[in-house]
């Protein structure tokens, strides 16, 4: 049998199924995002459930490994609540950030493989729910809101990133924080917001300057695929010294190309073992990876071979045989994860199981 040929006609068909449901999703967020501006309801402009207020965002620093519930509020502009909590001056600082629909809590795993595994340093996790979820509709009217949520969170996004690198200044100010011991981490929408803080401290806050690290935990798709649809410019590889990317569910709800100096990605970087297409299984396995990764060693192997063919969405064409090939023999192999070298550089491909 030639190497080539891995796949029944009956899985051919269960994967090109797959993709036609997937494109279907892809297609449906895309029309409503070009359609947000110009929509009205009885002549009136849809109505955005979704707050705006940055004041409501909240820093929760959790600093006990035997308890990894417990956590303090650090507040904004307010370096008395800094200095009576546990935060250590000038070790690692790491700003966990969540995505649409979720809250602090998304990033828990994560948190909590660190203080676990004794991670020596400062973990502090957002929490800007009150900007990414659509509060309860009165009316009809605001009812229809909730189709335009997405679009209305896309609004709020360079605020967030602002009111973030802000508060990171305030910490570098009073020389209990360094740039180059920060590593901003994000999940989905999360990955953007943690992208764009990172630009503005090497633009505005700190010009010339970067944070050491920004991870993206699969950055989210729709709206910013070229042609960009929403106002945020998507994570890159110039918004750190080192930018790393994990791709868990490309073909969906995360982004279909490349936006680090180093991508991973597990298992192809599309449908997650076990996971149904269209849910947000895989896109969070980017996050149990990562959690997974800081106790044990996930070893990717780099590949030319890109998953895409082109980069519109939903042209996909990663087979078995093509990651297979990436993986044998394995070619600079480097970690996912927080041990990732900030030498590594190009796309890495890895098998790994779920849950990881």
């Amino acid at each position: 049998m030639s190497q080539f040929s891995l796949r029944s006609p009956k899985s051919l068909r269960n994967c090109h199924s797959r993709q036609q449901y997937k494109f279907l999703f892809i297609n449906i967020i895309t029309f409503f995002l070009l359609i947000s501006n110009n929509v009205q309801v009885h002549g009136q402009p849809h109505v955005s459930l979704i707050d705006t207020d940055v004041r409501r965002i909240k820093f929760y620093l959790f600093p006990k490994a035997h308890d990894l519930q417990y956590k303090e509020e650090l507040l904004f502009g307010d370096m008395n609540s800094v200095r009576k909590s546990s935060f250590r001056p000038n070790i690692l600082t790491c700003f966990l950030t969540h995505g649409f629909l979720d809250d602090y809590k998304g990033l828990e795993a994560i948190k909590d493989a660190y203080l676990k595994q004794g991670f020596q340093a400062n973990i502090i996790v957002m929490d800007w729910s009150a900007l990414s979820q659509p509060r309860f509709p009165k009316n009809f009217v605001e009812l229809f809101g909730i189709l335009f949520s997405y679009k209305d969170v896309l609004n709020n996004l360079e605020p967030i990133a602002m009111r973030i690198a802000m508060f990171i200044q305030m910490l570098v100010h009073n020389n209990i924080a360094t740039l180059n011991k920060l590593h901003l981490i994000g999940h989905s929408l999360g990955a953007h917001i943690s992208g764009n803080v990172g630009k503005h401290i090497r633009t505005q806050l700190f010009p010339g300057m970067k944070a050491e690290r920004v991870t993206g935990l699969d950055p989210a798709g729709p709206a910013f695929v070229p042609p960009l649809l929403g106002p945020v410019i998507p994570m890159d590889p110039a918004d750190a010294n080192f930018v790393d990317s994990i791709h868990s569910d490309a073909d969906l709800n995360g982004i279909p190309i490349d936006d680090g100096i180093v991508d991973f990605f597990p298992n192809g970087g599309q449908d997650q073992p076990g996971c149904f297409p269209i849910s947000d299984c895989s896109h969070k396995y980017a996050i149990n990876i990562y959690a997974a990764s800081v106790s044990k060693k996930y070893v990717g192997c780099q590949c030319d071979i890109h998953f895409l063919s082109t980069p519109a969405l939903g042209s996909f064409s990663l087979g078995s045989i093509t990651l297979d090939r990436c993986l044998l023999p394995c070619i600079y192999p480097t970690y996912l994860g927080p041990y990732c070298s900030h030498e590594a550089k190009g796309d890495f491909y890895l098998k790994a199981p779920n849950p990881p």
